[in-house]
């Protein structure tokens, strides 16, 4: 069994947290940029139906 050293496992959790940062950050993009092309193709929903 290998174990990391204390340096490799800081290194590896930073990494792993920047990612997940990363991903957050693609994610809330892509919501808000959907969200509002959602909302320009269907409008505000103002009680048409």
């Amino acid at each position: 069994m290998v174990t990391p050293t204390r340096k490799e496992l800081l290194r590896y959790t930073l990494v792993v947290l920047a990612f997940v940062v990363v991903m957050i950050i693609i994610v809330t993009v892509l919501d808000f940029v959907f969200g509002a092309g959602a909302l320009w193709i269907f409008g505000e929903g103002g009680g048409e139906s």
